[in-house]
This record gives C-alpha cells, structure tokens and sequence, in this order.
C-alpha cells in the first residue's frame, strides 16, 4: 500500500521525468517506451495490493528510469548501473533531495541481476518484480528477442532459459498472482518454439545435392552435434578423383587454375569444419 498521497511537486516532477524518459527510448528496441509504462503500471498493481508501505515517488520514478542505461549503448550488461549514474545525475538537476535520489537510483541499480546486487527494500523488489512480469508472456519472448545477435537457435534457447526462471524469482505472492496467466502463456510459448525449432532441424538435416559421382559428401548435413554451434556441415568438395571427371574447361591453363582453386577450397574447408569441431582450450582463471 501507498504511504501517503504524492504532492503536488512531485506529480510535476513525475510529468517531467516522463516526458524525458518517453524521448529516450521513442527508439528503443525490446525496451522501448511501452514496456517502460507497462513497469510503471505493474508497480503500481502491486505495491497498491501489498501490506508493506511504499513511498509513491520513490516507486514511480525508479520504474521510469529503470532501463533508462540501456539508451545510447548495444549492450546491457551494465545498464542498472549506468542507468542509476544517468537518474543521479538528472534527479539532483531537478532538486530532489539527496537522501531521496538515492533510494531511486537504488531501485534503478538494483533491478535487473546483471548488476549482481539484489534488491533489498519493497520499493526495489516492486520494480524488480514489475519488469520481470513484462518479460513473460508472448510480447515479454518478442521484446527479448528484438535486437539479439546470434543464429535463430543461439537466441531462442537463450530466451527460453532465461523466461523459464523469471517467475519462479518473484518476490511477492501478488506478483506471483498477477503474473499466472503470463507464465502459462510463456511455457506455451517456449514449447511452440522448441517444436517449431526441432522441425527445423528435422528438415535441414540432411538434404540431398546433384553432385556428379566421385564426391565425398553427397548432402549438406546439420548434425545433432552442431546444434550447439548452430554450424552446419555445409561441404560438398568434389574429390581429386572426381575433379578428372569434370566437363574440361577450354585451354590447360584454365583446366590447371580451377583444378588448383577447387583443392584449396577443399582443403580450406577441411580445416575450418576440424577447427569448428576442436574442443575449447581451458583457460586459466
């Protein structure tokens, strides 16, 4: 439950936040605009449904700036911190008090685990549990895959990991409840994606290729092995055998430069599928 009402001089302040924050991320991608309002919303959801008591102000501001690090940088791994540097920064611009600032920029450091240091008072554990509600559900796995570099599987098993925990991370019973519907439509979700993924992999498993006979591999091949790496065996080089059977190309010049351009290949591809298929080195720690 609220403390207490939000004054005057914090609504405007909010209003002004607001506008600052819907500016920066108009073209964010996964974590633009309305994902930042749906945080606000689910923060209000809770914290109006919870026994403990929440500083209105608090709560609202750290939910508006919580990926606000995210904004003029490709990765997140640090966007709590960055992102608490940005609101410190703006909030003692606008003449909130210090002690008050802090808590805020505490919500915004603390929200996410790439900062690895956990929420600790209701406000932060509002936040915390009102932006993993956004990543549940069909809208929460499309805004984590946007943007995302990667081969489809690389991403997709990345996302399903991730959403399969969220839920079961939630700090509060109300969030548990107002997220039950989101994490039935997430496990619906990742298992419409793992079909559709196993599909894929059914298909592109071995398709078979015109190759004149003599060649070693008649099929471009994606082996269960290389579904870690998403790599598949795409080689198909003729034997030495197999290059004597070849239509001759007009002159021994040209006969001797392709000959000697397609053994190159053939080697260069050996080696590349060897390297792709080595064990990883441990390295020292």
């Amino acid at each position: 439950m609220f403390e207490r009402p939000l004054t005057r001089r914090e609504y405007q302040l909010i209003r002004q936040i607001e506008a600052f924050v819907r500016d920066k991320h108009a073209h964010a991608l996964g974590h633009d605009y309305s994902h930042v309002l749906a945080v606000v919303h689910y923060a209000l959801r809770i914290a109006q449904a919870i026994p403990e008591e929440v500083d209105p102000f608090v709560l609202i501001c750290g939910a508006l700036f919580h990926d606000i690090g995210r904004i003029g940088t490709h990765t997140g791994v640090l966007h709590g911190l960055r992102g608490a540097s940005i609101a410190s920064e703006y909030l003692a611009s606008v003449g909130v008090p210090g002690a008050v600032c802090q808590r805020i920029c505490n919500i915004v450091a603390r929200h996410t685990p790439t900062s690895m240091i956990p929420p600790e008072t209701t406000e932060e554990k509002v936040v915390y549990d009102a932006d993993a509600l956004d990543r549940l559900g069909l809208m929460g796995m499309l805004r984590g895959i946007m943007g995302k570099r990667g081969s489809t599987a690389e991403i997709l098993a990345d996302r399903m990991g991730k959403r399969a925990e969220d839920y079961d991370r939630l700090y509060f019973e109300e969030s548990a409840r107002i997220g039950e519907a989101l994490q039935e439509e997430t496990v619906e979700v990742i298992a419409r994606f793992r079909a559709a993924l196993d599909e894929r992999f059914r298909a592109i498993a071995e398709i078979p290729l015109p190759v004149a006979e003599g060649c070693e591999i008649t099929a471009l091949r994606y082996a269960p092995e290389e579904r870690e790496t998403g790599v598949p065996a795409f080689i198909a080089w003729p034997t030495a055998e197999a290059l004597d059977k070849l239509t001759p190309l007009p002159g021994e010049e040209s006969q001797a430069r392709m000959r000697a351009l397609l053994s190159r290949r053939s080697e260069q591809t050996a080696r590349r599928a060897q390297e792709l298929r080595r064990p990883e080195e441990p390295r020292d720690v």
